[in-house]
């Protein structure tokens, strides 16, 4: 066998990273990006990984190169979320597509803070204090709290683990009504509306898709009962009629939004988003965990063990992307 069996390219500070963890070195050739050096047509690359790092700095440039690189064989993203047409495209060309869920404990994380900060009362709290005013206030308990969890993938799946923990009872929305240990109810897309009222906490972890482009419209909305939920997005912004969120927040339908992801991104200065007083932004950070890049260099690492030894690799999402010419 040779020394070198296949070139990857991935940023120079993910190499790095990888040939301190394993001696992949013996087999694998780097083809290092420097910040914002993405490669043209190439014959040697054969993988590529998008190390969580290459995509804080903005992956765009370099998935698009991808497609220009007729020797691909294999893509390892740096997120869950594969809905971009350029994956479908790598896929058509007959790259295998995994994606990574490393970024699920983080994400869950965010949705447990952002859902104990709007059940604690946390703005009112620090408002009292900003004021010097010494307010005890009540606050609702997340044991007993009904969770409806948008989506049970490996997001949802994290969250739900943890408001459990909690004593909240969960309901997963999904496509299939299959039950699962993970929560107390699976309900489908199609029949689920009408106990949004019994709603305490929402937490939209779903793909995007056809299907759950604007999920959460008017008609969502209007079966919040008035003044009792929080919506918690961290899937995709798409997922959330945006207008139909103003609309319903004046009828406190919910009565709070914590979001992170934006129909589109970077969110606008002039958004209407940033000011509102019954909505909290954040920069899709949810996902910026301490441990994210760790447990997403094992991921690729285990891949590639596999890859090289011909056995499947985890989360191979390359059927779903081109369901007629899975390679």
């Amino acid at each position: 066998m040779e020394s070198i069996l296949i070139s990857l390219l991935c940023s120079r500070a993910t190499w790095d990273r990888l040939i301190a963890k394993a001696p992949i070195a013996d087999y694998c050739c780097p083809s290092c990006l420097d910040e914002c050096e993405f490669p043209g047509a190439s014959g040697t690359v054969t993988m590529a990984y998008a190390g969580p790092d290459l995509a804080l700095k903005g992956i765009r440039p370099f998935l698009d190169a991808l497609v220009r690189v007729p020797s691909l064989q294999w893509l390892q993203t740096c997120a869950a979320g594969v809905e971009d047409p350029v994956y479908a495209s790598l896929a058509r060309q007959g790259v295998k597509i995994t994606n990574n869920h490393a970024t699920a404990p983080a994400i869950a994380e965010y949705v447990m803070a952002s859902a104990l900060d709007y059940l604690q009362r946390g703005g009112e709290r620090r408002d009292a204090a900003m004021r010097r005013e010494w307010c005890r206030l009540f606050f609702r308990e997340v044991k007993d709290s009904k969770w409806f969890i948008i989506g049970l993938g490996a997001i949802g799946r994290e969250v739900a683990i943890r408001a459990r923990a909690f004593g909240a009872h969960l309901t997963a929305v999904r496509r299939d009504r299959k039950a699962d240990s993970a929560v107390d109810r699976v309900v489908t897309y199609d029949n689920f509306m009408h106990l949004l009222p019994e709603a305490d906490v929402i937490v939209i972890t779903t793909a995007l898709t056809e299907q759950t482009r604007d999920l959460v419209d008017r008609e969502f909305l209007d079966h919040l009962s008035a003044g009792k939920a929080v919506l918690i997005n961290v899937a995709r912004g798409q997922i959330v009629d945006e207008e139909a969120l103003r609309e319903g927040l004046q009828r406190a339908q919910p009565d709070f939004a914590c979001l992170d992801v934006f129909a589109a991104e970077p969110l606008q200065e002039d958004s209407w988003l940033w000011a509102h007083p019954k909505v909290g932004v954040t920069a899709h950070a949810a996902a910026l965990g301490s441990g994210v890049v760790a447990r997403s260099d094992d991921l690729f690492l285990e891949n590639l063990h596999r890859q090289v030894a011909g056995k499947a690799l985890l989360n191979d999402v390359t059927s779903v992307l081109h369901p007629s010419g899975v390679v």
